[in-house]
């Protein structure tokens, strides 16, 4: 229509100034008082334009499994949870995230401790973690173990049975468990060392001596070593290395 010179035709071109090219805000109304008319219809919403990101801050993965050791840690000790399911959690959130990689399954369970160990006084502290055990330190240990224990000597008696010097009889005749004297033998013999060592140039006591193995030649030295002085005088150590000598030279020609 062209009745009303103020109302813009369609299409109508702005004045610059009235409607600025990438206005952010609404342009206000024009002042009635400086001769302006308002334009005709509504007043247009005001253009809101979003603020550009330019970066966001990364939470150090650190603190963050830091922060959630120190909550469970507390729904913990409140009872809200038991102790293994919040290490479970804590655990589980680890290796999902990735943390274990960068600083290592020690590192999380020193974060773990770190948090829990003031709250209990059971735990270790963080310096006080070992690492992992390797294969290799643990073999160091069964070594070290082993070299602390007595030797058995009966193992070292098979052990010598092994040499190649012996022979296979000889060796089944040793480890025989019937070759051993009788516990009769044995009563008779101690029975005639009460009369001392000149009792080695009787036939019968070295019969019986020869009969002896090893371990129950130790027993007999320990006995005529122990004899009470209302029995018999106890033998002196020059004796029972001679006791010893007859016992290898006859217990050999059997």
């Amino acid at each position: 229509m062209s009745g009303n010179g103020n109302r813009p035709g369609k299409g109508a071109a702005h004045s610059v100034g009235e409607f600025p090219e990438n206005a952010t805000e609404a342009t206000p109304p024009p002042d009635r008082t400086q001769g302006h008319s308002r334009p005709w219809g509504r007043a247009m919403n005001a253009l809101v334009r979003k603020p550009v990101v330019v970066g966001e801050a990364c939470a150090d993965p650190v603190e963050v499994f830091r922060l959630r050791c120190a909550s469970r840690a507390k729904l913990w000790h409140t009872g809200q949870i038991d102790l293994h399911n919040a290490v479970d959690e804590l655990q589980h959130s680890a290796e999902a995230s990735g943390l274990i990689d960068p600083i290592g399954q020690n590192a999380v369970q020193g974060l773990m401790v770190e948090a829990f160990a003031p709250l209990r006084d059971d735990l270790l502290k963080f310096e006080d973690i070992e690492p992992e055990p390797t294969f290799a330190k643990l073999c160091r240990e069964a070594d070290e173990k082993q070299r602390r224990k007595l030797p058995d000597p009966r193992l070292e008696r098979l052990r010598r049975l092994m040499d190649n010097d012996v022979s296979i009889e000889r060796a089944w005749h040793k480890i025989d468990p019937n070759d051993r004297a009788a516990a009769s033998t044995v009563e008779a013999l101690m029975f005639s060392l009460r009369r001392g060592i000149n009792e080695l140039t009787q036939p019968s006591t070295l019969r019986r001596l020869s009969t002896l193995d090893e371990y129950q030649l130790e027993d007999v030295c320990l006995c005529v070593q122990a004899f009470q002085q209302r029995i018999a005088p106890a033998w002196s150590a020059a004796d029972v290395d001679l006791f010893i000598s007859a016992w290898r030279k006859f217990r050999g020609q059997r």
